[in-house]
């Protein structure tokens, strides 16, 4: 485990520390990102489909690869053969009538490691950490949310990403696929 810390460690300086030498198409600082996305929620027994949208605000750092910002999303869920009194322990012998679903939201930091950006194809790897609102019903609680990912960005206003939601205390994980418009970004004109 402590071998592990150090070798992430040891490679997040070396990325932070190289980026300088790496060259990179000087972009505009800030970008903005609406899209939606179809994920798949899924625990141990039960894997359902499920849409979601998203906002996103990046801010590029300059002179590096490196993005940093803030990640908003809100996925829904069907809630079939679910446990109902586990869920529902506030109010005893409650028996919900019709669909439940299971509607979360995602409230992350993130940040991406950039490959060729600027470029009409650009690709990059990152994730976020942060929290997650589940509210099911009547009950809501709040859980630690993490959120690895990969994408690419076709003419620096498209963006195709691959994402894995896990949720500390949610029903679901979300393996999801989103395309989203871009504002903002692209290559500074000099």
């Amino acid at each position: 485990m402590r071998k592990s810390k150090h070798l992430l460690a040891a490679l997040a300086c070396v990325l932070a520390l190289g980026t300088e030498s790496i060259a990179q198409e000087q972009v505009r600082k800030l970008e903005f990102e609406a899209g939606l996305g179809y994920s798949l929620a899924m625990t141990k027994e039960e894997h359902y489909g499920s849409l979601s949208a998203l906002l996103e605000l990046r801010y590029n750092l300059r002179h590096s690869p490196w993005d940093v910002g803030i990640h908003y999303e809100n996925s829904v869920a069907p809630l079939e053969s679910v446990d109902y009194e586990a869920l529902y322990d506030t109010r005893p012998g409650f028996i919900p009538t019709g669909t439940i679903d299971e509607d979360i939201h995602y409230i992350l930091p993130v940040a991406d490691y950039n490959f060729h950006r600027g470029e009409r194809l650009s690709y990059f790897i990152g994730g976020g950490l942060g929290m997650s609102i589940c509210r099911i019903e009547y009950n809501t609680r709040g859980s630690f949310s993490l959120m690895p990912r990969a994408g690419v960005e076709f003419f620096n206003h498209l963006r195709l990403t691959l994402s894995y939601k896990y949720n500390s205390r949610g029903i679901y994980h979300y393996l999801g696929l989103s395309i989203g418009g871009i504002l903002g970004g692209g290559k500074k004109r000099v």
